[in-house]
């Protein structure tokens, strides 16, 4: 399980919405971008079968500004969208990089305030469920 492959795996898919992608939480941050850190409730699960596979928790924080514009929210709900060419799942979903099986977004979560080295943007996560090989 090369943790490190995944998150440069999902950096690469998430560069196809966003210039800035961190693959782990930054100092400071210059929306839009979006954020990968492993999800702190659920980081990884050990599945006991033959092929022993491994699965990760991702969480995705997507940041879009600091402000209730209606510019954000507009994009924000581009980025909720099951399709299309701002859609998080539809950019994430599939084989992230030959270490993986596959990946699933799963939800989205906390739409709205998001707080970042002190400082609050407007912004999602996204709950993406990785299978290793």
């Amino acid at each position: 399980m090369d943790i490190a492959a995944v998150r440069a795996g999902l950096a690469t898919k998430l560069g196809t919405i966003f210039e800035r992608v961190h693959e782990n939480v930054p100092g400071t941050v210059d929306p839009p971008c979006a954020i990968i850190r492993l999800d702190p409730e659920t980081s990884v699960r050990y599945k006991r079968t033959q092929s022993g596979t491994v699965e990760l928790d991702f969480l995705i924080t997507v940041v879009e500004s600091s402000g209730w514009t209606r510019t954000a929210l507009k994009r924000l709900d581009t980025y909720l969208a099951p399709s299309g060419a701002s859609s998080v799942m539809a950019a994430l979903e599939g084989t992230v990089s030959d270490v993986t099986d596959y990946a699933i977004v799963t939800e989205a979560r906390n739409y709205g305030s998001v707080t970042i080295a002190g400082v609050t943007y407007y912004g999602v996560d996204f709950a993406v469920e990785v299978s290793t090989l």
